[in-house]
């Protein structure tokens, strides 16, 4: 993930995080699919994923861990 686009999300910039959500979309419907083997409840797991991240993305200490930080979200999810 590009660390500019993360920073900027970090500020409260809701295109840098909606850039974020279109490029990193497929890869984490296909992990939420894999984990719940359900499709709806896949594309459910992804939208509260998102969120919740737009939500405390202020709490992301290090824009080089997005992919770790958001992992967790979406695995909790």
């Amino acid at each position: 993930m590009e660390r500019s686009i993360v920073e900027r999300a970090r500020s409260g910039d809701p295109h840098a995080f909606e850039s974020i959500v279109r490029t990193r979309i497929d890869a984490v419907h296909r992990t939420a699919f894999a984990i719940l083997g359900d499709e709806a409840d896949a594309q459910d797991a992804v939208q509260d994923a998102f969120v919740a991240a737009w939500r405390s993305i202020g709490t992301l200490q290090d824009p080089d861990r997005f992919d770790a930080w958001f992992g967790r979200i979406l695995t909790n999810s």
